[in-house]
């Protein structure tokens, strides 16, 4: 099993030397590229399991006045509202647990960390460089830390699970995270995270 996660990531760190030799040895614009064709390569399921999520919170938030009416009558009898909850689910055609998005997550997340360390170790050989207004690339930037962040705020905002959500301070946590993870990043991972929120 290590030998194939090796060489995945290899092959992502191959992949994006050549794109940084096309750019002309800008590492920035081999992470920018990398990363989007990445992206493009999961669209069509990551599309399809987009759509599926839609339709959930579309009928989660149908519900929510039974789910209220449920909470209120039995909230005591914590065994009888769980039953009594997944009979609704069930009754509506839901599950309990969002298992295509759980396995959007279990699909994506070996690309994102082998992009990553694919992105570690091109770090190791650079020596920074510019790109756009970035002046090195392996320090972190505020410019492009506050970017990235406002980014993962307005993609949280926009998820179809934001309609269930009690307040927008939830919506501005994982935002406010992002920001102070990328103050201690260098640009590089600030690129990689940004092409994956978008």
């Amino acid at each position: 099993m290590m030998a194939i996660w090796t060489a995945f990531v290899d092959t992502l760190g191959a992949a994006l030397g050549a794109a940084t030799q096309i750019f002309g040895g800008s590492l920035g614009a081999g992470i920018v590229a990398v990363s989007l064709t990445l992206r493009l390569a999961l669209l069509p399921w990551t599309y399809t399991l987009a759509r599926a999520a839609h339709r959930r919170a579309a009928l989660l938030h149908r519900i929510q006045p039974e789910l209220r009416y449920l909470r209120e009558r039995v909230a005591r009898d914590r065994g009888r509202l769980l039953t009594e909850q997944t009979a609704l689910f069930r009754g509506h055609g839901l599950s309990m647990v969002d298992a295509r998005g759980l396995l959007c997550t279990l699909v994506q997340a070996p690309v994102v960390i082998g992009m990553y360390s694919a992105v570690r170790r091109a770090m190791r050989a650079a020596t920074g460089g510019r790109f756009l207004w970035i002046p090195n690339i392996t320090r972190p930037d505020v410019v492009l830390a506050t970017l990235v962040a406002a980014l993962t705020g307005v993609a949280m905002a926009l998820a179809p699970h934001a309609r269930a959500q009690p307040t927008r301070l939830l919506l501005l946590m994982p935002a406010a995270l992002t920001f102070l993870v990328l103050m201690k990043l260098s640009a590089a991972y600030g690129l990689c995270w940004g092409r994956h929120r978008s």
